[in-house]
């Protein structure tokens, strides 16, 4: 799609690709003289004309005198500037020579966007047979429980919320995670709802207006299994909804054998304030209850089992399949942008654990020589890291990011990608139902390249070459395999 010429002055529809969960649409007005603004488009059921003030000073970021615009190579303890010939060339040879031992390739890919061709570079690292990491920095442990509660892992629109009578705040901090799940919980309120923020202490979490109490961090298992166990003793627990689980009666066992004094204490929580949350579960006149789990609670060791016993609570109290109930911790895949294409054969030829990564690659056999690195601050958001900073400066190490992070300032070779309104995407969300196009508006600063552009160009470059479909194929297949 070509940039908008900046004198029409006219917007154009575009969206955030962004790791977040709001999946904004965008309206985005070229300036005279250069610059964008940028507003939330009212038209989108889920952004309804606001966004957050990150993505209203986007520019600031597209623009920023810090930014990285050309391939930058290490000299000694600096970089210098080269071209993308030389920068592509040289990793060109890397990845030849380890050719035929492509396990010594570790490819590091993760979301720093949710659009279809940011993951590109799988495509030519899956086609290699390189190695990836398993597991996720992120959500894993939640998710697993969800499917081990549940058999899948799906939730209503987050916008369900406003329909419940209470919601229970399980460790979300809504302002600065979500501006629309702020406002979502707001509009609850305005309608009687009646909320309760658990959390472990940190500010901003509880909302403006409800009722809350902290947890020790990390045992909020012990805490939801205090409330099913008062609900249990006094009646409260819903028939019909055990009746739908399998094996109810081992859970309901496991509740009676355990003892409310030691649950309390485990948690460091009043009997008062359990005997609070049980209510909140329990049938009342004024609707469901609906839970939001926080993303910081399944973190910890036992964290999968934190979500579960949530998930429990929720769905034995009968606030599960209901409208207005439910349990909101992430939307999963509802195959609307399916990223399938970039998946080829014969795929990785082997994984280490995202959780312990450097010390995995240090003792892997055979060795890993090369490292790429995409969509993701490696060294800060990895346990053990001055390890993992250790771990790229002793290997050719690719870092594809816009600016000078701790893993760039790790890496061999420095690739900048164009931003978010730089190119066209399609993308997704974790909080609703919609496929968003971004589209391209302007175009990308110095010498940037798409992330796609980047892995096709590097791709085309190797011999026996991998090719990349066109993109343009790619996102109109994406949208007519997608769950539209």
């Amino acid at each position: 799609m070509d940039a908008a010429p900046a004198s029409a002055l006219a917007p154009v529809v575009s969206a955030c690709t962004r790791h977040c969960g709001d999946g904004c649409s965008l309206l985005v007005t070229p300036l005279p003289g250069g610059g964008l603004e940028i507003k939330g488009n009212p038209e989108h059921p889920h952004t309804r004309g606001f966004i957050c003030a990150k993505t209203a000073r986007f520019w600031d970021r597209i623009n920023s005198p810090e930014r990285i615009t050309t391939p930058l190579l290490r000299k000694g303890r600096d970089f210098e500037p080269v071209s993308w010939d030389q920068a592509l060339g040289l990793i060109a040879g890397r990845i030849q020579d380890l050719r035929a031992t492509p396990q010594r390739m570790l490819h590091v890919l993760y979301y720093a966007s949710f659009g279809v061709l940011f993951q590109a570079s799988r495509l030519l690292f899956t086609s290699l047979g390189a190695s990836a990491f398993s597991g996720s920095p992120c959500l894993a442990a939640g998710d697993a429980a969800l499917k081990a509660a549940y058999g899948a892992v799906r939730q209503a629109p987050l916008s369900r919320v406003e329909h419940a009578g209470r919601i229970v705040n399980w460790g979300r901090n809504a302002r600065m995670q979500s501006v629309h799940l702020a406002a979502l919980l707001a509009n609850a309120q305005k309608r009687g709802a009646r909320i309760l923020t658990i959390h472990p202490g940190d500010p901003g979490y509880n909302v403006p207006g409800a009722r809350q109490f902290l947890v020790r961090p990390g045992t909020d298992r012990f805490l939801a299994a205090a409330a099913a166990k008062i609900l249990l003793e006094s009646g409260r627990l819903s028939p019909a909804a055990l009746a739908r689980c399998a094996d109810p009666e081992t859970y309901l066992e496991l509740l009676r054998r355990m003892d409310l004094e030691d649950l309390l204490q485990a948690c460091g929580v009043t009997r008062g304030q359990a005997g609070l949350l049980a209510d909140f579960y329990a049938p009342a006149q004024d609707g469901p209850t609906a839970t939001l789990i926080g993303r910081g609670l399944q973190r910890y060791p036992q964290g999968g089992e934190n979500v579960r016993f949530i998930d429990a609570l929720a769905l034995a109290s009968g606030n599960v399949g209901v409208d207005g109930g439910g349990v909101f911790y992430k939307q999963g895949d509802l195959k609307l942008v399916p990223a399938g294409w970039a998946q080829a054969k014969p795929g990785y030829g082997r994984t280490f654990p995202i959780h312990a990564l450097a010390r995995a690659v240090e003792q892997a056999d055979p060795p890993v020589d090369f490292v790429w690195v995409e969509g993701m601050n490696l060294v800060t958001q990895c346990p053990e890291s001055l390890a993992t900073r250790a771990m790229l400066e002793k290997r050719f190490s690719v870092v594809v990011e816009p600016f000078l992070t701790d893993t760039a300032r790790a890496a061999s070779v420095i690739l900048p990608p164009a931003l978010t309104l730089e190119w066209e995407d399609v993308t997704k969300a974790d909080s609703h139902e919609c496929a968003n196009l971004s589209a391209k508006v302007l175009a990308p600063r110095g010498q940037a390249r798409s992330n796609f552009d980047i892995a096709a160009g590097l791709g085309a470059l190797l011999d026996p070459p991998v090719h990349f479909p066109d993109p343009e194929d790619v996102l109109d297949q994406t949208l007519r395999q997608g769950a539209l």
